[in-house]
C-alpha cells in the first residue's frame, strides 16, 4: 500500500475551563474538531493552562519518576512486578511500546496499594488523584460531545465501525519507549522517525494521553490504497492530547470521527520516553456526576444551530456596540452645548453688568432690569 506524509494540520484547541463553563464558542470548538477529515481531525489538545484547570498536571513530575524506576529494572524484574496482587492478572505488556495497565476499578483507593508495583508506590496518592481528574476531564468532553443519553447502556454490546466490541474496561496505561542503546541486538534498534508498530485505533470512547516528544502519526486520508499521514505531532505546552475512540464514532453513527495512528520512534538514545494514555470505555461512560442537569453539552446536528445562535449573538453585540457609540457621541454633543451655552451666558451676563443691567437665569436670554 503506498503511502505519503504531510506536514501535521492545524491542530484545534480546545481550552477546558471554558468547556466546564459550557461556553457555546467553545463546545463549538470541540464539535468541529471531532468531525471527519476534512472538517475535522477527530483529536485535538485540550488547554489547561489556566488558574482553575492547571493542577491537572501538577502531579506528572512525581508519576513519571516512578514510571522510569518501573521500566528502568530488568525486563524479568517487570514481568514479575507487573503482575496484580489485588487480581493475579499480567499488567505488563510489551507490543506496539512497553507499557503497564490498570483498569480504573484497581485504582480505587481500597485495591490501588495492592494493584501497583513496588516501584510505583511511591506515586500512589499522586496516580489515584490524577487519574480521578482524568476521568471528570473525560466525562466532561464526552458530555459536552453527546448530551446525556440512556445510561442504561446503549453502548453495551455495540460493534464498532471496524468490527470490534467495546466490552472492555476504562484503563489508564504506563508508557514507556526504551532508549535505543538498551536493545541488545542491533536488528532490534529503530532509529529516530521508523514507525513502531502497524497502525492503531482506539477502542473506547475516547482517549488522553500525556507525552513530551513527537511520537504520533495520524491518517489524514485513504483513497485508493494511498495513504496520507502527517508528520509526527509535537505535544503542546500545557496540554493533554485528546482523540476519540471507534465507541464514539458507533455511538454517533459516524458524525464523529476515530482517528487512526502509529507510534513513531523518537530520536533519544540515552534516556527513556515515560507517557501516559488513559482510554474512556463505555463501563464508565455515565460517571455518577455526570447528570442531565449537570451537563449542558451537544450533538452534531445542533452545530449549525449554535452557530447560527453565535452568529445572532455577536450581531447583537456589534448592535449594542453601535449604540454605545451613538449615545456616547450624542453626550459629547450634549456637553459641548452646555458649555456653549454657559459661556454665552457668562458672556450676556458681563455684558449686562458693564451697562448696569443684570442677566436673567433663563436660557432663552430675557434680561431683568
Amino acid at each position: 500500500m503506498d503511502s505519503k506524509t504531510n506536514m501535521y494540520p492545524d491542530t484545534k484547541v480546545v481550552n477546558y475551563e471554558r468547556i466546564i463553563f459550557r461556553d457555546k464558542a467553545e463546545l463549538v470548538k470541540l464539535a468541529k474538531a471531532c468531525l471527519p477529515p476534512p472538517n475535522g481531525l477527530g483529536y485535538f489538545f485540550l488547554d489547561l493552562r489556566r488558574p482553575s484547570t492547571s493542577y491537572v498536571i501538577q502531579d506528572l513530575a512525581e508519576i513519571n519518576a516512578s514510571t522510569w524506576d518501573y521500566f528502568s529494572q530488568p525486563y524479568e524484574a517487570r514481568v514479575q512486578d507487573g503482575i496484580s496482587e489485588h487480581s493475579g492478572e499480567q499488567r505488563y505488556s510489551m507490543s506496539t511500546i512497553e507499557a503497564l495497565e490498570f483498569p480504573t476499578k484497581e485504582l480505587d483507593k481500597d485495591c490501588i496499594s495492592l494493584s501497583l508495583p513496588g516501584s510505583l508506590q511511591p506515586a500512589l496518592e499522586p496516580i489515584r488523584r490524577f487519574l480521578t481528574v482524568l476521568e471528570y476531564v473525560a466525562i466532561d468532553i464526552f458530555t459536552c460531545l453527546c448530551l446525556p443519553a440512556d445510561p442504561t447502556g446503549n453502548l453495551h454490546g455495540v460493534s464498532t465501525v471496524r468490527g470490534r466490541n467495546l466490552n472492555h474496561e476504562s484503563a489508564l496505561r504506563l508508557c514507556f519507549e526504551e532508549p535505543t542503546s538498551w536493545k541488545k541486538y542491533a536488528k532490534h534498534r529503530d532509529q529516530a522517525g521508523d514507525d513502531i508498530g502497524g497502525a492503531e485505533h482506539t477502542m473506547g470512547i475516547l482517549r488522553i494521553m500525556q507525552y513530551d516528544a513527537a511520537r504520533l502519526c495520524w491518517r489524514m486520508d485513504c483513497v485508493a490504497g494511498e495513504e496520507t499521514w502527517s508528520d509526527p505531532l509535537p505535544p503542546a505546552e500545557g496540554c493533554l492530547l485528546v482523540n476519540l475512540g471507534d465507541g464514539m464514532q458507533a455511538l454517533t453513527g459516524g458524525r464523529y470521527h476515530a482517528p487512526v495512528y502509529k507510534y513513531i520512534k523518537v530520536n533519544n538514545d540515552e534516556e527513556g520516553l515515560c507517557s501516559f494514555e488513559y482510554t474512556l470505555r463505555q463501563e464508565n461512560w455515565m460517571a455518577p456526576h455526570a447528570t442531565e442537569e449537570a451537563s449542558a453539552g451537544i450533538i452534531p446536528s445542533q452545530i449549525e444551530e449554535l452557530e447560527i445562535e453565535l452568529a445572532q449573538v455577536k450581531k447583537q453585540k456589534k448592535q449594542v456596540e453601535q449604540e454605545k457609540g451613538r449615545i456616547e457621541r450624542d453626550l459629547k454633543a450634549g456637553h459641548l452645548a452646555f458649555k456653549t451655552l454657559k459661556a454665552k451666558y457668562r458672556l450676556q451676563r458681563r455684558s449686562l453688568r458693564s451697562r448696569g443691567g443684570c442677566a436673567s437665569n433663563s436660557t432663552d436670554g430675557s434680561e431683568v432690569l
